[in-house]
C-alpha cells in the first residue's frame, strides 16, 4: 500500500539520529576552557550559526528576531538553518557526529538527555552572565538540567489537550459532553456521531500519535513515568490496550478515524505539511494536540479561516489517577560544547527569551512562554483563540502533578519505534500483546546500549 510506505518512509527519516549519537564526543566544557567564556573583543567580527525546526510562519518569526539581534549587537552575526521536524534531527545529528554542531540550536525533551548524556551541549551555568532566567520559574529552570547540570533554557510548556472544530459540530447538530470530565467512550461517541451524520463526509478523530499521548494513558492509570532512570517502566498491558484503541479506531463498519490507509496518509502529513492533515481541511472534527497544541491551534485556524474552535482536556475513565496531566516542555534552546563562541550564542538565547518585543511577535507560536513577564503580556492582549489557550493551560496547570522522569539516552526513538509497532497492529501484522512485548525490549536495549 502506498500510504504504508508512507508511514514506513517517515518513521526511518529520523533513524540516523541513535547511530550519529553514538559517535558524539567532546565533553561540555570543550571550547571553553576552565573559566566562563568571554565576549570577543570590541569590534571583532563574530558569526554563529541558529537551528531551529518549525512552519514557514516561525521561519520568519525567528529571521525578525534575529535580525533585531544583529541590529542591537552589530559584531555579531547569525547564520540562520531551519528545516521541518524529521530533516532537523537527521541533519542535527549528522552536525554533531561531524563536529560541525550548530551554535545555538532548539531541542526537544525526547532528544535532550540523549545530546546532553554524549555531551554534546554546553554548561549554561557556565554563561550565567550573559543568559538570565530571571523570569523563569524554578520548576522550568530545573526542565533544562540533566544530573544538576543547566544544558538547556527552556523557551515553552506545552499540554496536551482536544482541539475541537465546532464548525462541523454545530453543522452536524452535536452537542458536547461535560468535558471537564468526559470519558474515553464519550469521546469515541461524539467521534461515532460525526461520521454517522455525515455520511462519511467527515472523519471523527485520528489515533493519537505520539509519546506524550501515551505518558498521560499511562499515568491515567496510575503509572508515573515511562522511564525510571535507565530502565524503560512502560506498562506493556497499557501500552497494548492502547495501541488497540488505535485498531478499532480504524476498522469496523463507519470507524471514528477512517480506514488503515487514512490513519498512514494523516500520519504522514501530520510529520510532514500540517496544512495537508484532514483537520486543516475541515474534514476532521476533534484532534489530539499532543505535537504542539498552540502552534497547531493556530494553523488549523489561518486554515480555514475561521477561531470557531474549542479546546478541551484529554478523555480520562472516571477512575484515573489524580493530577495525572504535567506540564511538558514544550521546547528549549540549547549551545554545542563545540561552539567557538558560547558567549555569544548566550546573548542571542537570553535575547530570544527575554527580549520583550520577541516575546511579543512569538506569541505561542513555540508554545506558552516560560518568561513570565511575556507570558502575562501576551495574555492580556490575546485574541479570543489564543485566550482560549491561555485559560486551558491556567486551568490545567491547577491540576498537573509533577513531571515524569525525562527520556534517557537511547530512547530518542521512542515515538518511531511505538509508530512501526502501532503500524503493524493497525495493519494486522501483530497483534497489541506482541507489539508492545517488542516495543519494551526494542527501547530498553537501546538505553542498555547507549548507557
Amino acid at each position: 500500500m502506498k500510504s504504508k510506505n508512507k508511514v514506513i518512509a517517515a518513521i526511518a527519516a529520523t533513524s540516523a539520529m541513535a547511530m550519529a549519537l553514538s559517535g558524539c564526543g567532546g565533553s561540555a566544557t570543550e571550547g571553553s576552557g576552565s573559566d566562563a567564556p568571554a565576549l570577543a573583543p570590541k569590534g571583532e567580527k563574530v558569526s554563529i550559526t541558529l537551528n531551529w525546526w518549525g512552519s514557514d510562519a516561525r521561519v520568519k518569526l525567528t529571521e525578525s528576531a534575529v535580525k533585531r539581534f544583529e541590529a542591537a549587537n552589530p559584531n555579531i552575526h547569525v547564520d540562520m538553518q531551519y528545516s521541518d521536524w524529521g530533516g532537523y534531527w537527521d541533519k542535527l545529528a549528522t552536525s554533531v557526529a561531524g563536529d560541525n554542531a550548530p551554535d545555538v540550536m532548539q531541542m526537544d525533551e525526547s532528544y535532550f538527555s540523549s545530546y546532553a548524556s554524549q555531551g554534546s551541549l554546553y554548561d549554561l551555568s557556565k554563561v550565567s552572565k550573559f543568559l538570565d532566567f530571571g523570569n523563569m520559574s524554578v520548576d522550568n529552570k530545573k526542565a533544562g538540567q540533566i544530573e544538576g547540570k543547566q544544558y538547556a533554557a527552556e523557551t515553552s510548556v506545552t499540554l496536551d489537550g482536544v482541539i475541537v472544530n465546532m464548525d462541523i459540530l454545530e453543522k452536524l447538530g452535536i452537542t458536547l459532553p461535560d468535558t471537564s470530565a468526559w470519558t474515553w467512550k464519550q469521546y469515541e461517541d461524539v467521534c461515532q456521531q460525526v461520521v454517522d451524520k455525515s455520511n462519511g463526509e467527515y472523519v471523527g478523530t485520528q489515533p493519537t500519535f505520539g509519546g506524550y499521548d501515551f505518558q498521560l494513558w499511562q499515568r491515567q492509570h496510575g503509572k508515573r513515568s515511562m522511564f525510571t532512570g535507565n530502565k524503560v517502566s512502560i506498562d506493556k498491558k497499557l501500552m497494548a490496550d492502547y495501541m488497540q484503541k488505535a485498531y478499532d479506531w480504524t476498522h469496523g463498519k463507519n470507524p471514528i478515524a477512517g480506514s488503515p490507509d487514512k490513519w498512514s496518509e494523516q500520519f504522514s502529513a501530520v510529520n510532514g505539511t500540517l496544512q495537508d492533515t484532514d483537520m486543516a481541511k475541515g474534514k476532521q472534527a476533534l484532534s489530539f494536540g499532543s505535537g504542539g497544541l498552540s502552534s497547531q491551534l493556530a494553523q488549523y485556524a489561518k486554515a480555514l479561516g475561521t477561531e470557531n474552535f474549542k479546546i478541551v482536556p484529554m478523555p480520562a475513565d472516571r477512575s484515573a489517577s489524580k493530577k495525572y496531566y504535567y506540564m511538558k516542555p514544550g521546547m528549549y534552546w540549547s549551545i554545542s560544547a563545540k561552539s567557538k563562541h558560547p558567549a555569544e550564542s548566550a546573548k542571542l538565547i537570553d535575547f530570544l527569551i527575554n527580549d520583550d518585543q520577541t516575546g511579543k511577535e512569538f506569541g505561542t507560536d513555540r508554545g506558552i512562554p516560560t518568561n513570565k513577564k511575556v507570558r502575562k503580556e501576551l495574555a492580556a492582549t490575546a485574541n479570543p483563540l489564543d485566550k482560549q489557550l491561555f485559560d486551558f493551560v491556567d486551568q490545567m496547570s491547577r491540576i498537573s502533578g509533577d513531571n515524569p522522569d525525562p527520556t534517557p539516552n537511547g530512547a530518542s526513538g521512542f515515538t518511531n519505534a511505538f509508530l512501526r509497532k502501532l503500524q503493524d497492529v493497525v495493519f494486522d501484522k501483530s497483534k497489541p500483546d506482541k507489539a508492545a512485548e517488542e516495543l519494551v525490549s526494542e527501547i530498553q536495549n537501546s538505553v542498555d546500549t547507549a548507557s
